[in-house]
């Protein structure tokens, strides 16, 4: 939990990202957002994404076609940020959620364990030094963000809503600015 930091930030879930160019977030209603943190190293982004449409059958499914073309697209839209790391869970749908981006920057899909949250807050998150991509769960995404803001804001995800992108940017002195939007 975060405690006194302070928090600003948007939603604009109906604000759908399609790319990214230098420091500006890209829109399909032609409009742009500049982040600080694809700008200054000093300024960190943290993305978080629930896993991509998955298949209905077994214990551990994989992803159904539209969840392949999401985590696609995902890789399209992150390509040009550089990222310190990309967690995932330890279940195929969220490692071939993140597989296409980690393929693509040829790096390695770090694990976390969905069940120990707080751990992975303290001794992952905040001790890097450099942007991260953190893939999850309809459950475990919300409780992320909550633990990060210090405030119980999001509800888990409705179980057909796949479609949503969080990010938040930690500045030096502390401040958390949030965005939501859909990709």
């Amino acid at each position: 939990v975060m405690g006194s930091l302070t928090l600003s930030g948007q939603s604009e879930t109906e604000k759908k990202l399609i790319g990214i160019s230098e420091d500006k977030l890209l829109f399909t209603d032609g409009s742009d957002l500049q982040l600080p943190s694809l700008k200054f190293d000093e300024v960190r982004l943290f993305v978080f994404v629930r896993h991509a449409e998955k298949d209905t059958i077994g214990f551990d499914p994989g992803l159904l076609d539209e969840g392949n073309l999401r985590a696609d697209r995902l890789a399209r839209i992150f390509a040009s940020v550089d990222l310190e790391a990309i967690y995932s869970t330890p279940f195929r749908r969220t490692n071939l959620t993140a597989y296409p981006l980690a393929n693509g920057k040829q790096m390695e899909i770090l694990q976390y364990d969905p069940g120990h949250l707080d751990h992975f807050i303290k001794e992952m998150l905040w001790k890097g030094k450099g942007n991260m991509l953190v893939v999850g769960h309809s459950n475990t995404t919300p409780l992320l963000l909550n633990k990060i803001l210090g405030e119980d804001r999001f509800e888990q995800i409705p179980e057909n809503e796949y479609q949503h992108i969080f990010m938040i940017e930690k500045y030096p002195n502390g401040k958390l600015r949030m965005y939501e939007f859909s990709f």
